[in-house]
């Protein structure tokens, strides 16, 4: 029988989650449980999806029997302390950003079942990337669960838990700077006549390929772009643009930028 899941805040994140899990149906409506601190968004959700709202996070707790940790940074600490006792050792999946596993571990009992987990919104249409720390405390069974969980939404990574935060700004803030690469592109068709909804659909669907063609071929990026820039052509007018205008570099600043403040959220929380 397929475990009872809750989802201890229901926001974009862990509705990219649950809608998709429900969408597949691998878990029934009933068996899957939210608690949030806006009461008019899970009664929403509950008329929507027919999934079960807890009036408080020690209620989800005891209800389910694995818990994703969805909430803001700011609210962890306090939530934790709600929820401490009630946990036991049930699992606890934690996708809040800035929070380690020792920090989780701090705040709830010395036996406590921890995986801190870091997913990105395109879990919503199967094709997300979620990281896990290679350090947690579940059981294997519990840690095949949380696997099997996350694997129905796109790929499963473990990773070195000193990795995570510098992962999360590639893979769960890079979506957004990949749409700002989307609405340019089709903003450039529309300059130039293309209808806007055509032009978005033909940035979008040129992203998903070149993504997919850089997985399945092996091929470093550079032979790829290399590989689409003729000798005096179109595409190597456009490369020359790009590197002028410092596209390159802008992007490792955007991820830098992302990994600073993720490194001051966390020390923050530390200091809280």
């Amino acid at each position: 029988m397929a475990p009872k899941i809750g989802f201890i805040g229901a926001g974009n994140m862990a509705q990219a989650i649950f809608r998709r899990l429900l969408a597949l149906r691998l878990i029934e409506p009933a068996a899957l449980f939210v608690s949030d601190v806006l009461p008019d968004l899970t009664g929403s959700l509950s008329a929507e999806l027919g999934l079960g709202v807890c009036e408080d996070n020690p209620a989800l707790v005891r209800e389910a029997d694995v818990v994703v940790l969805a909430v803001k940074p700011i609210y962890c600490a306090s939530v934790l302390r709600e929820i401490r006792q009630a946990l036991e050792q049930k699992p606890l999946l934690s996708i809040v950003t800035g929070w380690s596993l020792d920090m989780l571990r701090d705040a709830l009992l010395p036996d406590a079942h921890v995986l801190r987990v870091v997913p990105n919104t395109p879990a919503m249409v199967g094709e997300g990337t979620t990281l896990f720390g290679k350090t947690h405390t579940l059981s294997d069974a519990e840690f095949a669960c949380a696997n099997d969980l996350f694997a129905s939404v796109g790929d499963v990574l473990v990773l070195e838990d000193r990795l995570l935060d510098v992962a999360t700004c590639v893979s769960s803030c890079g979506p957004a700077f990949m749409y700002q690469i989307i609405e340019a592109l089709g903003d450039a068709g529309v300059m130039y006549g293309l209808p806007r909804l055509l032009s978005y659909r033909m940035a979008s669907q040129m992203l998903v390929g070149a993504g997919k063609m850089a997985l399945e071929s092996g091929r470093h990026p550079g032979e790829l772009k290399d590989a689409v820039c003729s000798p005096g052509g179109t595409t190597i007018m456009g490369i020359y643009e790009l590197e002028k205008a410092g596209v390159h570099v802008a992007m490792i600043d955007a991820v830098s930028a992302a990994y600073r403040k993720s490194q001051l959220i966390s020390s923050q929380e530390k200091r809280g």
